[in-house]
């Protein structure tokens, strides 16, 4: 049993990363009666190009995997997600796209910078923090899911725990950087929308 824990984490870890989780978070809060292919590539846009960097600096061997352990490793990509996620906010507030999505995705755009800036000095956890901002743009949408997204985020932080890519205090800043910039980025927002 104890030789499962790793691999369930590793497997959670995996799955469960950033991009895939803002996915997931974005579709669930889009209203399907207005999707077509423009808004949806609008939608992918933003989690889509830091994943393809990521795999770019993984393939020319300037990080170690997909995973960046060094915090100052970290900055680039969370730039570029931080304008890819902003500027994809934009352009589906532009095409008048669903606005829990586009406040999603300017909340990962400020996320990103944020974590950008605390790379500079310490590192939280990223998994934890898109984790934190997708459930509370989730529950949101659907209220009723609140406990269970919850879970999901606990589970992703334990996983991050579990394979010793971050220490608690870590997945804690994370988490409280996601839920809490979200929040924020929807007030601030609904104000002015």
């Amino acid at each position: 049993m104890r030789d499962l824990r790793p691999r369930l984490a590793t497997l959670i870890s995996v799955s469960l990363n950033p991009a895939a989780v803002a996915a997931v978070a974005l579709i669930a809060t889009s209203d399907c009666s207005v999707w077509d292919g423009r808004r949806g590539f609008l939608i992918a846009l933003g989690p889509g190009v830091p994943v393809l960097l990521a795999v770019l600096l993984r393939a020319t061997g300037r990080v170690p995997g997909l995973f960046i352990p060094r915090s100052r490793d970290r900055i680039l990509p969370l730039v570029v997600a931080s304008i890819s996620c902003g500027v994809s906010g934009g352009l589906l507030l532009a095409a008048e796209g669903p606005t829990v999505p586009v406040v999603l995705l300017f909340s990962f755009s400020v996320l990103a910078l944020t974590m950008a800036f605390v790379a500079v000095f310490w590192m939280a956890s990223l998994h934890a923090a898109g984790a934190a901002a997708s459930a509370a743009a989730v529950a949101h949408t659907f209220p009723g899911l609140g406990p269970v997204l919850l879970a999901g985020v606990c589970l992703i932080g334990w996983s991050r725990l579990e394979t010793r890519a971050h220490t608690l205090p870590q997945v804690i800043a994370g988490i409280g950087f996601g839920g809490l910039l979200f929040l924020a980025t929807s007030r601030f927002l609904t104000r002015i929308l």
